[in-house]
């Protein structure tokens, strides 16, 4: 039997709200304002190259990169190619970035260049590691570029129950661990979360 797209799944919500806000700036960074139809499109051509690649549905990607528009087209990308995402802070040590990856059995990373020589040594001890995407031309990585150069993606289908991120603890009593968590969990997190915040005019 065909699964239908939830309806909290996070990369078919982004795309509703471009179909009901329409084209507009949404994202300032660095002085430069993006479009909300111009980050919609890279993060479905992003999801397509990933998809090309042999990325599949429930796989997990880690994400260690700096702020940047790039962190959230790869997010949105990573969804709607039916992955989780596992967000990796910049301050973890090689160990702790190499356990992660080991855990979450990871096939792809997305970093920035100033943490590639980090996620080369963590990847490198950690056999699930298939691909490590970079912004730029760097040696021996895929540029999101590249990625992007594939035909859209549409999102595909997984249900409101199904693994949108795989969260890592501080690690302050031990080693990390992971923590599983679903679209609409996510969803009602950041519902509640806008709910709590907003002031009636």
């Amino acid at each position: 039997m065909a699964v239908a797209v939830g309806q909290h799944n996070l990369a078919r919500l982004a795309e509703q709200a471009l179909e009901r806000l329409g084209d507009r700036e949404s994202l300032c960074f660095e002085g430069r304002w993006y479009r909300s139809g111009e980050l919609h499109e890279r993060s479905t051509r992003i999801a397509g190259g990933l998809a090309a690649r042999g990325l599949e549905p429930g796989d997990r990607a880690v994400v260690m990169m700096s702020n940047s528009p790039d962190v959230a087209m790869i997010y949105t990308a990573l969804w709607r190619a039916g992955a989780a995402i596992t967000p990796a802070i910049f301050l973890l040590s090689d160990d702790e970035l190499e356990s992660i990856l080991r855990d979450s059995e990871a096939r792809a990373v997305f970093t920035s260049p100033e943490f590639l020589a980090k996620v080369r040594t963590a990847a490198a001890a950690a056999p699930s590691v298939e691909w490590i995407f970079c912004p730029g031309e760097q040696e021996g990585v895929t540029s999101l570029d590249e990625l992007a150069a594939a035909e859209p993606l549409a999102t595909v289908p997984r249900t409101d129950e199904d693994l949108a991120a795989l969260m890592y603890t501080g690690g302050t009593t031990g080693r990390a661990k992971g923590v599983m968590l679903s679209h609409e969990n996510l969803w009602r997190a950041g519902s509640a979360s806008h709910q709590a915040g907003y002031v009636p005019g």
